[in-house]
């Protein structure tokens, strides 16, 4: 293992994907093109679950890229994450809806939180992504106690999905929320 804690034949790997990511979405300038999220249905716009997951893997290797001392990538990637993350504010914020101001607020909004995310931006922006993530919590809630995947997840069938309901608590625990978190 390097000095990340990931293997050195994951390099490879590192880089192709934050090359595949800097062309989708034009070196951090506009989103990528629409593509199903993890609520596995079809779609015609960009949803906040396809980029979110983006720009945390993006600010994840340039982490990486600093810790194995490849500075000047670390610099590079971490210019594409923060020039993608404006982005979404501007495209998604101050809702942060699953497509820009349709769908309800989608339990990706927690992505643009720590352990994901340093700072969503500015603190206008982190205060928008921490009421979305609120409100997705309150919202979201199912019966069991778990959450759905977004507020407006079209099956009604009350199931709690453990990713999400992780997702949240794993968030929560990461800013100090230990209650929620629990």
């Amino acid at each position: 293992e390097g000095p990340a804690g990931v293997p050195a034949t994951a390099d490879g790997l590192r880089d192709r994907c934050v090359r595949t990511l800097t062309t989708l979405v034009t070196a951090g300038h506009r989103l990528p093109p629409a593509s199903p999220d993890y609520w596995e249905l079809p779609v015609d716009r960009t949803s906040l679950g396809t980029v979110a997951p983006m720009v945390a893997g993006l600010a994840a290797a340039a982490d990486d890229y600093r810790a194995t001392d490849q500075t000047t990538q670390a610099v590079a990637t971490g210019l594409l994450a923060s020039r993608l993350s404006q982005v979404v504010t501007r495209t998604f914020g101050p809702d942060y809806e699953r497509f820009r101001s349709r769908g309800g607020v989608d339990a990706a909004v927690a992505m643009l939180l720590p352990p994901f995310q340093r700072s969503p931006g500015s603190q206008q922006a982190d205060g928008a992504v921490r009421r979305a993530w609120l409100h997705y919590q309150r919202a979201a809630l199912q019966p069991a106690g778990g959450l759905a995947p977004g507020v407006d997840w079209a099956a009604g069938d009350g199931a709690s999905w453990t990713p999400e309901t992780a997702l949240v608590a794993l968030t929560a625990a990461s800013t100090g929320q230990d209650d929620t978190a629990r």
